[in-house]
């Protein structure tokens, strides 16, 4: 292989590489009032009617050893964005068999992961 071959060859391999790192993807909040969008004034209430209390990700039922019953499980799973990426239907689609949420609710559960899921 030719030095110039060689050269191209490796900087599309450096840039493959980079290009599939994660994306920062900014959440326009806008309309959002963060004071108000809490886990206990807001997000509780939609996690406990889509995901914990549907009998899916509830304390008793642990679907895929999943657990959303309180502040502490709900924030680990969304913060690390495996919550984030099952309600956007980007991997597994949740809620299972079931309409994606709506884009306000997913906008609201984003903007409380983007202001540090406060309590």
């Amino acid at each position: 292989m030719s030095k110039f071959k060689f050269f191209c060859f490796s900087l599309m391999i450096v840039f493959g590489v980079v290009s599939c790192g994660e994306k920062e993807i900014v959440v326009d909040c806008t309309g959002i009032v963060s004071t108000e969008n809490t886990y206990n004034k807001g997000i509780k209430s939609i996690i406990d009617a889509s995901c914990a209390t549907s009998g899916c990700h509830s304390e008793k039922d642990k679907a895929g050893g999943i657990l959303l019953h309180n502040y502490d499980r709900v924030k680990s799973n969304f913060v690390t964005g495996k919550g984030l990426c099952s309600i956007k239907h980007k991997c597994i689609p949740m809620p299972e068999d079931e309409p994606m949420l709506s884009a306000n609710i997913i906008k609201k559960i984003e903007c409380w992961v983007e202001s540090g899921a406060p309590q």
